[in-house]
């Protein structure tokens, strides 16, 4: 072995496996040499496979070797620490072929163990932090979890500070240290000089890899990667040649059979499509192209991990190939394409498109490769879900049908796609960030298209649940609904564990890396992913459980429209939906099919631009220009809906609806709707107003109405409500109204607990609102527009943040009045994932909620709460207190805002969420 580390000599490797092998039969369990045989038996097998990667079962032996050495070795044995990392190296090759969660954890998990043994200047433990970072840098890959990528660097940069120049274990982790920069430009697309020590680290490498080196090829990768990355940022010709030079180097180091050899290929794939390079490139690649497109088509098995993102890949090119024939191949597409996609994992899209030739074989090939790509096997759900919405785009593109089953495969690939995030705001940055989920967000709307027209209107309104508020609804998957006490009736045992493993799960949602209480570690050093990814493990095979039970087989399963219509007990819900291929609102009621109401002039233009008349700050705006827009939300919109709901549903005047908007038409006041009457700059209503019609209410989601009113109740009289005011934040400006605001709402209710200023603190408020029935918050509220998680509430000492917000559980809550700034204002990136402070209000248990749609007039504070506490509270004392009120209240309340001389602006901004 040591002349095979020296030389390299494949041969030198083969003869000790053959030597360990012979000699292990002779040494018994209680022969301490055994141990150190199976140990250096382990090691020289997965070098075998590094080298050769022809035999899959050097693998597993390399691991069963390894821990039977582990299970003989005791703690105090010095070399303990290095066989445990060298069974998490075993580990992690076996989890690079299957993609097994448990066995990456399985790795970290016993690298943790032996840095925890390999202390101060032990030998071992720069290597260790070194292949702990490895294994970080990988889980973040499949995460996106950031804390994992700074870990990866502060170990391996640790591991480098712990070695001499001329250590070569150095080189190994300058090659860790190069990848994790090149990851990390990625994430901030500003870490330029991160991008520079990416290739500076990798040509200080490249002379200790000799050609015969089992990681030159991959070494050449990442290097081409690091240059034309470079190259796309500082178009230096230089750069761009040395990073081909560097990717045909490393195509011409694979052996035929390499396992990585597939990953070469889908890699020089996108780089031939993203390159219309100098002469003599374009026929080389060509050629290239074709023995790759055979591999790729032909040797990889459809259970292989990567099977779905590469032929996603050879699906893009097919039709280039096709149609431009060898010999002229033009490849056209900017090298800057490349750029991102390589990393990203995804596919180009189809040049096909570019040409748009009449002849369909290239297109229905191209069709048949992402159809298979997109099937279920052990891929990753994120590339079956690349594969599936290129299958669909394709079909959209080029008039070929499409079928329910493939949108359907597009949401259960979507959801699998946004879980794989341990934490909540990873999910969040996953929705507004990556490729492929983007792309399945917006086929959603083509889906419920689709579905409306060829007359699935259930299965429409199904669609529009599953594609909205996607973050809320898994969130409500780990709250107990009733569902669950009646599986207490029949196995209380399994509903207990269920309701504990669900709080747990949450937890670990929410806590960002913190201890969640009353959970044990499994093992001391499990760290905050592993125990997150642990524990949504268990729980999911505790829903299976539930789901062979009969009668439960549809738990947490999609709702099905039969549940889903009881949103619609207490007035008809209206969804909206707005499409390239076309625009409609279903009007969902308590019995019967959905209603559809055809929206022609709706476009996705026309509301983009109807959106952009209420962005720049709204309160501002002269009555007339919000005239306009309103105006043109009823003709395109509110106005084919109100003549429906009158003409064909005959739905009494002055009944409660639900909008339940999606994408842009999240940012439109349609509850204000109409064509008002201007005189003396006054608004005045007129019969053709929503307002003069009807009272609209909000929910995000149909099963979020739902469950708003489940296990309400009336009391008789308030003895619960809480009241806080901030008028003189620190560090914000004055809100001088605020305290007439809270003392009119005290007058009216006496045995309030008031919070006012100084006592309106960030532990005393949450501590009070847990315990309160009613809440009033009068105070600043702010959008934080690149992270909505941290919107909040701005109190005496502090923010309190909507992510905090969402982590309450409060059984009693009925109503909350959010007298703030923008609290029911979300992000444009993401508008129908509703997260603003309003919806984390109702997600965290009030059934009903008042916000405001943009910054409120200070103003306009006092006058609208006298109004809308008046009309909200009984007229005789011990009468029923019913929250389900507040909605009739404000829409009184501001249409009294209206006629006492209040720009237009200033009171629709309010608006009422929930039931």
């Amino acid at each position: 072995m040591v002349r095979f580390e020296a030389v390299g000599n494949v041969a030198d490797l083969e003869d000790a496996i053959l030597l360990w092998t012979k000699l292990l039969p002779s040494l018994s369990k209680g022969e301490p040499l055994r141990p150190i045989v199976l140990h250096n038996l382990g090691t020289a097998l997965q070098k075998r496979y590094h080298r050769k990667g022809n035999d899959f079962g050097d693998v597993e032996r390399a691991i069963q070797c390894l821990e039977e050495a582990i299970a003989l070795q005791h703690d105090d044995n010095p070399d303990h620490p290095r066989t445990l990392d060298t069974l998490a190296s075993a580990l992690r090759t076996r989890d690079k072929i299957s993609q097994g969660v448990h066995d990456l954890e399985a790795a970290i998990r016993y690298q943790r163990e032996a840095l925890a043994m390999a202390i101060g200047d032990h030998p071992d433990r720069p290597g260790i932090l070194n292949n702990l970072g490895a294994s970080l840098s990988t889980r973040y890959m499949r995460t996106e979890d950031v804390r994992d990528l700074e870990e990866a660097i502060h170990n391996t940069e640790e591991a480098i500070s712990l070695l001499n120049v001329d250590d070569s274990r150095r080189v190994n982790c300058l090659g860790n240290l190069a990848d994790m920069f090149f990851v990390r430009y990625f994430i901030s697309k500003a870490d330029a000089a991160g991008l520079d020590k990416a290739v500076e680290f990798n040509e200080q490498i490249l002379p200790f890899r000799a050609d015969n080196h089992p990681y030159r090829p991959l070494l050449l990768e990442n290097l081409s990667r690091a240059y034309l990355t470079r190259f796309n940022i500082s178009q230096n010709m230089s750069d761009m040649s040395r990073g081909l030079d560097s990717l045909f180097k490393a195509g011409s180091l694979y052996a035929e059979d390499h396992p990585d050899r597939h990953e070469y290929s889908a890699l020089f794939l996108r780089v031939a499509s993203a390159f219309e390079g100098p002469d003599g490139y374009p026929t080389t690649i060509a050629s290239t192209l074709l023995n790759l497109c055979t591999v790729l088509s032909e040797e990889m098995q459809p259970d292989d991990p990567r099977y779905s993102w590469m032929t996603s890949v050879v699906a893009s090119m097919l039709p280039c190939l096709v149609m431009e024939g060898l010999d002229t191949c033009r490849l056209f597409l900017a090298i800057g394409v490349y750029v991102e996609i390589a990393h990203e994992g995804r596919s180009l899209t189809n040049p096909f498109f570019i040409h748009r030739e009449p002849d369909s074989s290239p297109v229905d090939a191209t069709l048949a490769l992402y159809e298979k790509a997109s099937k279920p096997s052990t891929n990753p759900a994120i590339h079956r879900l690349e594969a599936t919405c290129n299958w669909i785009s394709t079909c959209l593109e080029f008039n070929r049908p499409c079928d329910m089953d493939m949108y359907t495969r597009m949401f259960d690939l979507l959801d699998l796609s946004i879980a794989r995030g341990c934490s909540l705001e990873t999910r969040r940055e996953q929705l507004s960030h990556d490729p492929n989920i983007l792309h399945g967000k917006q086929l959603v709307s083509e889906a419920v298209a689709f579905a409306i027209e060829h007359g699935a209107l259930e299965t429409a309104v199904e669609f529009l649940e599953r594609g909205q508020s996607i973050l809320f609804a898994q969130l409500s998957r780990y709250r107990p609904s009733s569902v669950v006490e009646t599986l207490r009736l029949l196995k209380p045992d399994l509903a207990a564990r269920f309701k504990e493993l669900s709080w747990q799960v949450e937890c670990a949602t929410f806590t960002e890396g913190q201890q969640v209480p009353g959970v044990r570690m499994q093992h001391p050093l499990e760290d905050p992913i592993s125990r997150a990814n642990r524990l949504k493990a268990e729980w999911e095979r505790v829903v299976e459980e539930i789901r062979a039970m009969e009668g439960f087989e549809h738990f947490l399963r999609p709702t099905p429209f039969a549940v889903l219509q009881r949103a619609a007990a207490e007035g008809p819900v209206i969804l909206v939906n707005i499409s390239e291929s076309r625009s409609d609102a279903i009007i969902v009621t308590s019995n019967g099919l959905p209603t559809v109401v055809p929206l022609p002039f709706a476009t996705p233009s026309q509301i983009n631009q109807a959106t952009s008349t209420f962005k720049a700050t709204p309160q501002l705006m002269s009555n007339r220009k919000a005239l306009n827009g309103l105006e043109v939300i009823w003709d395109t919109i509110v106005e084919p809906v109100v003549t429906k709901l009158q003409d064909t549903l005959e739905l009494p005047k002055s009944s409660r609806i639900w909008w339940c908007p999606t994408n842009a038409v999240v940012l439109l006041p349609l509850h204000a709707a109409g064509l008002y009457r201007l005189k003396d700059d006054n608004c005045l209503f007129t019969r053709d107003c929503l307002p003069s019609l009807y009272t609209s209410s909000y929910t995000p989601t149909l099963g979020a109405l739902i469950r708003a009113r489940e296990g309400r109740h009336h009391y008789s009289g308030l003895t619960s409500v809480l009241l806080v005011g901030q008028s003189n934040t620190p560090g914000q400006t004055e809100i001088p109204n605020v305290r007439d605001e809270i003392r009119i709402i005290n007058q009216r209710i006496p045995h309030s607990l008031v919070l006012m200023d100084e006592r309106g603190t960030h532990d005393t408020v949450l501590t009070a609102v847990v315990q309160h029935q009613w809440v009033h918050l009068a105070c600043h509220g702010h959008v934080k527009s690149d992270n909505p998680l941290r919107s909040h509430f701005s109190l005496y000492d502090g923010p309190l943040p909507l992510l905090e917000v969402m982590q309450q559980r409060l059984p009693t809550a009925e109503f909350a009045f959010l007298s703030a700034c923008h609290s029911a204002s979300g992000e444009s990136d993401t508008p129908d994932e509703f997260l603003h402070l309003a919806a984390g209000m109702q997600f965290a248990g009030f059934r009903s909620v008042v916000g405001s749609m943009w910054a409120m007039n200070d103003d306009a504070g006092p006058p609208i709460v006298d109004e809308f506490y008046r009309r909200m509270l009984p007229k005789k004392a011990g009468g029923n207190v019913d929250h389900t009120m507040a909605a009739q209240a404000l829409h009184r309340a501001t249409k009294k805002l209206c006629k006492d001389g209040f720009p237009l602006a200033v009171w629709i901004t309010f608006v009422h969420w929930g039931a």
